[in-house]
């Protein structure tokens, strides 16, 4: 089934990417307690998550996130927002296409955002599933003990720095621990050099989530990673896998190749960091 046979397979790709985000703060929490400070509060059809004691990096994208941002009907004016303003907090919002979607980048603007870059929505049916792709690299899920290692990993794939550098760590670490996440590593001179991970619940499968250590990039590793969470998914049995990532990105050029396609477009938007920090 199409994504255009099918609205709502958008709105259920939405609700697992929030579940996702929401499992590894429950995870990270179990593991670490009250470290970060994270609070989620939901008005429908949008998604706030903070972290009250989530450190900044200038230059770094910031933990919070807005999902599927719509403002108040019928308002120019959004409390939410205004406290986000006031506390000068720095946050990323996605602003999905539908009819309120003009209305709420105008509340946006009026607060200081502005459109930062696009992501591209992909997906693929499952049932349609090309063959494997021919093993060229050793892909193998994170063991028991090696969370540790596979935060580290993260960190310096993503290329996180400074003190937000360690809280990632930690939420890498702890948060895909849970029992839906299933996340792979792939490894170049059996030394680890990338990681991919998924989210895999009821029918539809999230396959986000992945980076590459720079000096290994240019393998193929990540298309390898994506080939095995594709059949990973299968495996348990979803109909459907989507992803997220950045428009004219290699991610989306790999999640092409394996056959996936841009069902809709998103607009993540972010005040600029002189006015966000005043």
């Amino acid at each position: 089934m199409e994504i255009s046979e099918n609205p709502q397979l958008l709105d259920r790709c939405q609700r697992r990417l929030v579940q996702a985000w929401i499992a590894r703060i429950r995870a990270t929490e179990a593991g670490v307690g009250d470290r970060f400070g994270f609070v989620i509060a939901q008005r429908e059809p949008t998604t706030f998550l903070f972290a009250d004691r989530w450190p900044q990096n200038p230059g770094q994208i910031p933990f919070d996130r807005v999902f599927n941002y719509v403002a108040p009907v019928s308002e120019d004016r959004d409390p939410i927002l205004q406290q986000v303003v006031e506390a000068k907090r720095d946050v990323v919002i996605e602003v999905l296409p539908g009819p309120q979607r003009a209305h709420s980048e105008a509340v946006l603007r009026a607060y200081g955002y502005t459109p930062r870059w696009q992501i591209p929505w992909l997906q693929i049916d499952l049932a349609r599933r090309v063959p494997a792709l021919p093993a060229s690299h050793s892909i193998q899920p994170v063991a028991a003990d090696a969370w540790p290692s596979f935060g580290a990993l993260y960190v310096a794939a993503y290329g996180y720095t400074g003190a937000a550098a360690a809280a990632w760590q930690t939420l890498a670490e702890h948060g895909y621990r849970g029992n839906d996440f299933h996340c792979f590593v792939a490894a170049v001179d059996q030394t680890a050099a990338a990681f991919g991970v998924m989210f895999c619940q009821g029918p539809i499968a999230l396959v986000d989530g992945a980076a590459t250590l720079p000096q290994q990039r240019g393998l193929g590793l990540q298309k390898s990673l994506l080939d095995a969470r594709l059949h990973a998914a299968q495996a348990r049995g979803c109909t459907h896998a989507f992803s997220r990532t950045g428009l004219g990105s290699i991610s989306q050029h790999n999640l092409e190749q394996l056959g996936l396609h841009t069902f809709v477009q998103s607009t993540a938007w972010r005040r600029d960091e002189t006015v966000a920090r005043g």
